[in-house]
């Protein structure tokens, strides 16, 4: 009789030919899965912090100071200390201080001045193209309100925030009274539920903040049309201040940003006026928005 066919390796032997060890794709997969958090970890989005306050906010030389000594330049259309009202501008995603050129001077005829800064990162700041976190961005409009509600406390102070200025508004106003303000303004206001996003819409942005946040993107190629004044898209395209290619970890800031605002937006207790986005403009598209 011939002898039993042996099923397992001898004793002392590797084992080679028994087939493929079920666990190496599972090792693999960890090792892999391991890499991409380290990946992710390495790259997280970048936020350029505040500085520790080493002094009082400050309205001198063309420019608010804030606390950690940041300037901020602005424009100013109208004499506030005689005026019915003041404006204080706050302007949209990569734009700056100019975007009330137009209005500015027709509101100065009308007794109503108007300020408008260059919110951090955008305009002449430093740190120019870089996203310097919510928490900055809402609490230099609070801080430039009360400069200016300080200076001219006759005058009742308005916000009127456009785009990303509109969900900064929001935020600095909501959730408790802010004396400095009578009221606000919010023009198409960037305030979007995150969980309104499709799943696949809200991990494809994640994936890309925490893997590429240095890279740079444009406008191209999306068949989005932000206004049907072609004359003022063709000046922003050659205005320098204006950011033309956008970081993904700015564009991630600027997401976090919207939710914040739209979770605050019911806790809002000035008087306000909104105007809504059309159809087939930018915000339209973005689910959630109110």
């Amino acid at each position: 009789m011939p002898a039993a066919r042996r099923t397992h390796p001898p004793a002392g032997r590797s084992g080679i030919g028994r087939g493929p060890d079920i666990r190496a794709p599972r090792i693999l997969a960890a090792v892999l899965g391991g890499l991409l958090l380290a990946a992710c970890a390495a790259c997280t989005p970048r936020v350029e912090p505040m500085g520790p306050p080493i002094q009082p906010p400050s309205l001198a030389g063309g420019a608010f100071t804030m606390a950690d000594g940041y300037h901020l330049p602005y424009r100013r259309w109208g004499t506030p200390g005689t005026a019915r009202a003041i404006v204080l501008g706050l302007h949209g995603f990569n734009d700056y201080s100019a975007f009330l050129s137009n209005a500015g001077p027709v509101w100065a005829e009308r007794d109503i001045a108007t300020f408008a800064y260059d919110q951090r990162g955008f305009g002449e700041t430093a740190g120019r193209g870089l996203w310097h976190g919510r928490a900055a961005l809402i609490a230099d409009a609070r801080a430039v309100a009360g400069l200016i509600r300080a200076r001219y406390p006759d005058r009742p102070l308005f916000l009127l925030g456009e785009s990303m200025g509109g969900a900064v508004a929001i935020a600095a106003v909501s959730g408790r009274p802010h004396a400095a303000v009578a009221g606000t303004v919010l023009t198409a206001p960037a305030a979007a539920d995150w969980q309104g996003f499709a799943w696949y819409q809200r991990w494809s942005m994640w994936a890309a903040a925490h893997t590429l946040p240095w890279l740079e993107v444009t406008g191209q190629g999306l068949r989005l049309q932000p206004s049907d004044n072609i004359a003022m898209l063709r000046a922003l395209s050659r205005d320098p201040l204006v950011i033309k290619r956008t970081r993904i970890d700015a564009l991630w800031g600027l997401l976090r940003l919207g939710d914040r605002a739209f979770d605050v937006a019911d806790s809002c207790r000035h008087p306000r006026c909104c105007s809504g986005a059309r159809e087939r403009s930018l915000f339209r598209s973005a689910p959630g928005m109110r």
